[in-house]
Formats: structure tokens, C-alpha cells, sequence
């Protein structure tokens, strides 16, 4: 398997993963993300490939360094996703570990990842990896007028 920074040109196997959670986002939108983070000085995307079936994407992770004032600087995973037929493979585990790395050479010890609380697989997947459950919590969103002034 092949892990590395993720390209533009990733941002079709990018969307297709993506929607296999059910993320309603184009093509279109991945590339221009993309193209936003890879500015970024303090976020990284990393996917991983297959060296069979001519390089095919099977999964990319996202993070981004965050600091809080009541909380401090810590690394927080934005995104995870592995592809169906690969899942239960080692896969997630593998991109977690680069996160852990790239956290540890930004100088942050502290990794964090927020869960949706009807991906009940998931929570089993970062607890059996040495994640451990802090809160749960409601997320709300409002959606912002811009030309309102």
C-alpha cells in the first residue's frame, strides 16, 4: 500500500469515498477544498492506495492542528474514510498512525476525533486503537447569509 500527501488530482476518488458515507459534496467541491488545504499550513491530507488495481484510492484521512483557548493546541482528525470493501483490512488503523505522526512532528500531543453517534462501528474502531471517549456532545449549524451585512 502507498500513503501520501493527497493531490488534486485525487479529488474524484476523494468524492466517491466520500459519498459512500453519505457526504453529499461534488467533485467540483473536493477540488476546490483541496486546493484550499494544500495553502494550509496547519492541515493535512493524506490517502492511502492500493499497489494492485492500478493505484486505487481505498481510503484518506484529514486532520488539521486546532487551538482552543480553554483546551490548548491538539491535532483533531476532520476525516476518515476507507472504502467498503476495504474496511476491517488494517487500512483506518494505517492512516491513523500517520496522523499520529504528523502531530507528533508539528509538536502537539494531544490527537482528537469526533465521532457521529450512529457510526456505532467507528467508536469500536477508535476505542480498540487507544482512543478514549471524553463527552458527547450536539453539533448545530446556521447557515450564513454573506450578503447580508
Amino acid at each position: 500500500m502507498i500513503i501520501r500527501n493527497a493531490k488534486i488530482g485525487d479529488a474524484a476518488e476523494i468524492q466517491r469515498l466520500a459519498q459512500e458515507l453519505g457526504y453529499d459534496c461534488s467533485e467540483g467541491d473536493i477540488l476546490s477544498r483541496l486546493k484550499s488545504l494544500s495553502e494550509a499550513k496547519s492541515s493535512v491530507v493524506f490517502v492511502i492506495l492500493t499497489e494492485n488495481e492500478a493505484n486505487r484510492l481505498i481510503g484518506w484521512v484529514q486532520a488539521s492542528r486546532i487551538e482552543t483557548l480553554e483546551a490548548g493546541p491538539r491535532s483533531e482528525i476532520l476525516g476518515l474514510v476507507v472504502s467498503r470493501e476495504s474496511r476491517q483490512k488494517g487500512i483506518g488503523k494505517k492512516l491513523i498512525k500517520v496522523i499520529e505522526d504528523w502531530t507528533r512532528e508539528i509538536g502537539l500531543e494531544r490527537l482528537i476525533v469526533r465521532s457521529n453517534l450512529l457510526r456505532e462501528e467507528s467508536h469500536v474502531f477508535y476505542r480498540k486503537i487507544g482512543f478514549s471517549k471524553t463527552k458527547d456532545q450536539s453539533v448545530y449549524a446556521k447557515e450564513i447569509n454573506l450578503n447580508e451585512g
